[in-house]
């Protein structure tokens, strides 16, 4: 669904949530779930040491990937390195049209749709519709979702 429909994490959430495919232990996808296993290499069978470092009483620093430790081939792989390497490459051509970096317009918009469409807006109906972000970057950007409906 990333590579071949250009999904977002948030919309393939909706969608495997729509499919009533579950998650870990049954729960819901959510964008941050479908992210996780659209970057972390041990999908590929590789296990990753040492990405961050930490002194006490300090907040965690991303360490450059050339200092990282990689065990190719500890796991056997969900998805084959060459699919995994186009995921990784579309992430990196379209950081800044990502969620995060679309205006304030953009994402009022969508929800204008909701509210045209449905007549009021709801979590709920944010969660399925196939045009807004997640909850989430409207809690982010607005503070409330009722911040950003005012």
């Amino acid at each position: 669904m990333f590579i071949q429909q250009g999904m977002y994490f948030t919309q393939i959430a909706r969608e495997l949530n729509r499919r009533h495919v579950k998650y870990i232990e049954g729960s819901e996808w959510d964008g941050r779930a479908v992210k996780e296993i659209l970057t972390h290499p041990k999908y590929i069978g590789w296990n990753v040491y040492g990405q961050y470092t930490q002194k006490l009483y300090t907040a965690p620093k991303k360490k450059p990937r050339s200092e990282w430790t990689i065990n190719q081939g500890a796991f056997e792989p969900v998805v084959d390195t060459e699919t995994f390497a186009k995921a990784q490459l579309i992430m990196e051509k379209t950081t800044n049209a990502q969620p995060r970096n679309k205006s304030d317009k953009e994402l009022l918009d969508a929800l204008r749709k909701i509210r045209y469409e449905h007549g009021r807006i709801t979590t709920g109906l944010i969660k399925t519709s196939g045009t807004t972000q997640s909850e989430w970057i409207y809690k982010s950007r607005f503070r409330t979702v009722s911040h950003a409906y005012e």
